[in-house]
């Protein structure tokens, strides 16, 4: 395995090609923690949203029912005055 010095380092028998391959390598890794980042980022905002939607339905039922009760108790005073 014969080494030599060039402008860009040390350089064994094998090439460039190692550190290419290296360099390959390290970007795939980056992209990874990106996307698995952007994965995650993604998940939390649908995650918050469905929780936003759901407290906001159960927020509506709510004041629906007690929009009917208010009603039935207006009627029954109503017919109690009568």
């Amino acid at each position: 395995m014969a080494f030599w010095a060039s402008a860009q380092g040390p350089v064994d028998s094998r090439g460039p090609r190692l550190s290419q391959q290296t360099a390959n390598g390290t970007l795939l890794g980056a992209a990874t923690l990106l996307g698995c980042a952007a994965y995650a980022a993604g998940e939390r905002q649908q995650r918050r949203a469905f929780q936003d939607t759901k407290r906001s339905l159960r927020d509506k039922i709510a004041i629906e029912r007690q929009s009917k009760e208010q009603v039935m108790s207006y009627l029954h005073y109503m017919l109690k005055v009568k």
